[in-house]
């Protein structure tokens, strides 16, 4: 685990932690996939900073709500992301869908490259395993534990492709939201229960009621009707079925 970067600049000593770095470059790089994708740029680059801001202040609540610790759910972060994109969506002159199809692949990779901070952080680790896999996290010791947020990486990029290859308007948001909850359903087993978002005992995690309604979103969204219609931002070329 690496934590924290120390920088000594003659005088100076610098610790920079890799957590919020790695943070703030996946702001960044999902900001920056949204833009590309939008077919109206500058509405989308005035949405995805608010969605993303609320996304980081509902994830704050959240993790603070069920562990009564500060700290980031990305759970937490979905719910609030998606309730400001239906928010604002409609005075920028966008439609939900097409918001949240701009937004969607970026959101993922934003989300794999913070997994990647939370794992040199040492934090949101796996339960232990004599596998060959295994991680040592520096802050709790042995034994070994499963490398949970660089898996969950691998399965947000995986997720984020598959979402940018739709073709129809919701197809991306669709595919994202189901894709998304899977991967978390898979990984959710090899997570430390100290770490997990406990409600109520009704189920070990809260993950579980989350995945399922982000399913059911998804399903929507991916609904065909009868005369199936492109979104604004898919060109003519490619304006086609869903792969």
């Amino acid at each position: 685990m690496l934590p924290t970067l120390h920088l000594h600049l003659e005088h100076w000593h610098v610790a920079v932690s890799l957590y919020v770095v790695a943070l703030g470059l996946g702001v960044v790089v999902g900001l920056a996939i949204a833009v590309r994708r939008a077919a109206r740029p500058d509405a989308v680059l005035v949405a995805a900073p608010i969605v993303a801001l609320a996304g980081m202040a509902v994830a704050e609540r959240w993790h603070v709500a069920l562990h009564a610790s500060p700290g980031l759910s990305s759970m937490g972060g979905i719910a609030g992301a998606l309730l400001a994109a239906v928010v604002v969506a409609h005075p920028l002159g966008l439609t939900r869908r097409e918001l949240l199809d701009a937004i969607a692949p970026g959101a993922l990779v934003g989300f794999a490259i913070g997994r990647v901070g939370c794992f040199l952080a040492g934090c949101c680790y796996g339960r232990p395993t004599t596998l060959a896999w295994g991680v040592v996290v520096t802050a709790l010791g042995p034994p070994a534990r499963h490398p949970v947020q660089p898996i969950e990486a691998a399965l947000d990029l995986a997720v984020a492709w598959w979402s940018g290859r739709a073709r129809r308007c919701g197809g991306a948001a669709g595919r994202a939201m189901i894709g998304y909850a899977l991967a978390r359903v898979l990984v959710e087993p090899l997570r430390d229960p100290v770490s997990a978002d406990v409600v109520a005992r009704l189920l070990p995690s809260a993950v579980y009621w989350c995945a399922i309604a982000l399913v059911v979103m998804g399903l929507v969204l991916l609904r065909r009707g009868p005369q199936p219609k492109p979104c604004a931002w898919v060109p003519d070329d490619s304006a086609r079925a869903d792969r």
